[in-house]
């Protein structure tokens, strides 16, 4: 059985290992090695401390995480910003990351978000799928990033 718990800042590095683990082959939309990737999730930590989750197996292992902002002012309307989301390798297709982001609408929807957004790499065609298959749809491009938006209402 899968349960959320906050990550804690002892977490961190596990944490680093399972993000490199779940970016292979899609290292350009990652930071590059265990320094870039721990200062990247302590920023996340600091800024998202309390949206900050995990998926813990009971045994206590880690096989996912989403980080996310419910209160992001970077648009006209609030809405729920998805920093991160990484789910084991090993664990994919199992609903981790469909329990995890749907924890994070639940909390949107209890703080006053009509939608969520977030930002994905234009290659990651099986995210870009399963963000779809939610019910996301693209809003916009930068780069080699594309914006997907969701309404939560």
């Amino acid at each position: 059985m899968v349960k959320v718990k906050r990550v804690k800042k002892a977490d961190i590095p596990k944490l680093v290992k399972l993000y490199l683990k779940s970016y292979k082959n899609l290292e350009e939309y990652a930071e590059k090695d265990e320094q870039g990737a721990h200062r990247y999730l302590l920023w996340l930590y600091n800024n998202c401390h309390k949206y900050f989750l995990k998926a813990e197996l009971d045994n206590g292992e880690t096989i996912g995480f989403i980080a996310f902002d419910p209160y992001w002012n970077r648009s006209k309307n609030r809405n729920l910003e998805i920093h991160e989301i990484v789910v084991d390798p090993e664990y994919r297709n199992r609903g981790v990351g469909s329990f995890l982001i749907k924890k994070a609408f639940e909390i949107g929807l209890k703080e006053g978000d009509e939608e969520a957004a977030l930002w994905v790499g234009r290659k990651n065609i099986k995210a870009i799928k399963w963000y779809k298959n939610l019910g996301f749809y693209k809003v916009g491009e930068w780069g080699k990033w594309l914006r997907f938006r969701k309404k939560l209402l």
